[in-house]
């Protein structure tokens, strides 16, 4: 979802006349999604609990919390990546466009930017395997292939 969509929910939901009860669990679970199960906005709304008192209000205490995931988007602060993350992609990236350039001169063989590409495609994958915490076990087959070559 865009960030226009997001903010456009999020009001949706601190604007909708329904119980308190029907509120805090659609916010939850737009939170849990859109803004992640470890996010701040997300905690703070698991700890808003529903009323054992029929005067106590909850709702002021969610639309809270949504406005402040609205000003988190509307400042551009909702990414999806990491800094880190972006920085590996944009490693990859200026691999890619070496290959590209390599690709179009006459002076050099096709081979070179074809592994140039594997290689930056390799590191791509094996970090957002690392981001996802998961493990290869090791250096993929093809290097024990190139050592022995």
């Amino acid at each position: 979802m865009n960030p226009d969509d997001l903010i456009k929910q999020a009001r949706r939901i601190i604007a909708n006349k329904q119980s308190q009860l029907g509120m805090l669990v659609e916010a939850k679970e737009f939170l849990r999604v859109y803004a992640g199960e470890k996010s701040a906005f997300f905690q703070d709304l698991k700890n808003v609990r529903p009323p054992t008192n029929q005067y106590i209000l909850i709702t002021g205490d969610i639309a809270d919390i949504l406005t402040a995931f609205i000003n988190y988007v509307e400042n551009g602060l909702l990414e999806g990546i990491s800094i880190e993350r972006k920085a590996q992609i944009d490693v990859v990236s200026d691999f890619i466009g070496q290959a590209d350039t390599l690709l179009n001169s006459n002076e050099v063989h096709p081979a070179a930017p074809a592994v140039i590409i594997g290689a930056a495609l390799e590191e791509f994958l094996r970090n957002w395997i690392d981001e996802g915490g998961l493990s290869l076990g090791g250096r993929s087959q093809v290097w024990i292939l190139m050592r022995k070559f």
